[in-house]
């Protein structure tokens, strides 16, 4: 049954995942419409007559006449009306048959039968996102998340569904909660971090790629976003160590050290910043940048001959830049 049930979850995420609009309808069948139970009667008790008729529908069902098995599972509810597994068993034909209000009524009536049983939960999960009724799918997730708490599928499941009704936040609460029951799944963070950016929570998007960095240090990309966002935040001195891990990663380049060394000097470390872009004049001595705020910061600092040495190599390298003469 497990096996059964992983199936369907997949099946779920991929049309989930594939689904770009999300409309609502009203469920034609409810549980009140339904007989009631009769709680007297076990479903450990098996009828032999019932039990042939369900072992030959399941027959058909296999050869894929689901026409035949439905009439062998109704015969087997009629000796056995209350046994959940064969209205399981008709709400999958009937939907194989296109019989939706049919197989969504067996899938209920099977739960109300049986609340437990998952493979029917999730049957009837997928058949109400195959007719984009997302919030009685987000209903039976939300049972099956609580009764399999550490089953990360239904929780990502719980997430695209979020997301298709545009309740962005919940969709971010689920991603990360499926990347703490299964820190192997960073795409998951990935997809929150992108919301987070896309309803504009930069703080949360902050935070959420952090934890990106954390799992995944040698990852550039990452790191780099962490700088941007962390920077467009105000939050400079993340930016900056966010900038360090990348060039202890690749090597110093030019052009990293001076994104730094502007930090430095924007943050009023001047120290700092002219350790830093005195590393840049050493890798590329007509570096614009480093030479400007080179000449900048130590006539701030009243270093005056190293100001002018500075200014005079911005004018004699880049006679076209006015920066070279303030």
């Amino acid at each position: 049954m497990n096996s059964v049930i992983r199936m369907y979850q997949n099946l779920i995420l991929f049309f989930l995942i594939l689904l770009g609009l999300s409309c609502h309808s009203d469920s034609q069948v409810s549980p009140s419409d339904l007989p009631p139970i009769d709680q007297t009667k076990e479903e450990t008790t098996v009828n032999p007559e019932a039990l042939q008729h369900f072992m030959d529908g399941q027959f058909y069902m296999s050869q894929g006449n689901y026409s035949m098995a439905v009439i062998e599972f109704q015969e087997a509810l009629r000796l056995d009306p209350d046994v959940s597994t064969i209205h399981i068993s008709l709400g999958e034909c009937f939907w194989a048959l296109e019989k939706s209000d049919r197989a969504v009524f067996h899938l209920e009536r099977a739960i109300y039968l049986n609340p437990d049983d998952t493979e029917a939960r999730n049957i009837l999960a997928h058949q109400f996102i195959n007719r984009q009724m997302f919030d009685r799918a987000k209903e039976q997730y939300e049972i099956l998340a609580e009764s399999d708490p550490e089953n990360v599928e239904n929780i990502i499941v719980l997430a695209e569904l979020a997301k298709l009704q545009h309740q962005f936040e919940e969709a971010i609460h689920y991603y990360q909660k499926a990347f703490d029951l299964d820190p192997h799944r960073i795409e998951s963070l990935k997809k929150a971090g992108e919301i987070a950016l896309k309803i504009k929570r930069f703080d949360l998007a902050q935070f959420i790629i952090k934890r990106m960095t954390l799992e995944d240090k040698s990852n550039i990309q990452y790191l780099e976003n962490y700088a941007d966002i962390a920077i467009m935040n105000g939050d400079k001195k993340e930016g900056i160590k966010a900038l360090k891990q990348i060039v202890d990663l690749e090597g110093p380049s030019a052009g990293v050290l001076n994104q730094i060394g502007l930090l430095y000097y924007e943050i009023n470390h001047p120290d700092s910043a002219l350790k830093v872009f005195s590393q840049v004049y050493e890798l590329d001595s007509l570096n614009i940048l480093a030479l400007h705020l080179l000449s900048q910061i130590n006539r701030e600092e009243e270093h005056i001959e190293k100001a002018r040495y500075f200014a005079d190599q911005m004018i004699y390298f880049h006679p076209g830049e006015p920066r070279g003469y303030i």
